[in-house]
């Protein structure tokens, strides 16, 4: 089951009110107090336009994580930049 506490994907099922498309989907986990997953509250609906707009760092739960990414795969790109120059 993993230990990641959120869960976001899309449902099968598509919307039959607002707009025609598939359903996401949100999971939060329940832990006990020994780590083990115990529950998940899920929620099932659409988001609004604005999620589909606007950038991943106007979302403080999720910024930190995204800026961690770029952060790596910055470095990353770096370290293949001056390897291949090296190289040649």
């Amino acid at each position: 089951l993993g230990q990641n506490h959120l869960i976001f994907t899309n449902t099968y099922s598509n919307s039959r009110v607002h707009r025609p498309a598939q359903l996401d989907y949100i999971g939060v986990k329940r832990f006990d107090d020994k780590g083990n997953v115990v529950g998940e509250e899920r929620f099932i609906g659409l988001f609004g336009s604005a999620y589909y707009t606007n950038s991943a760092l106007d979302l403080p739960l999720i910024n930190s994580k995204v800026m961690a990414v770029c952060k790596h795969l910055l470095l990353l790109k770096v370290l293949t930049t001056t390897k291949r120059s090296l190289i040649y």
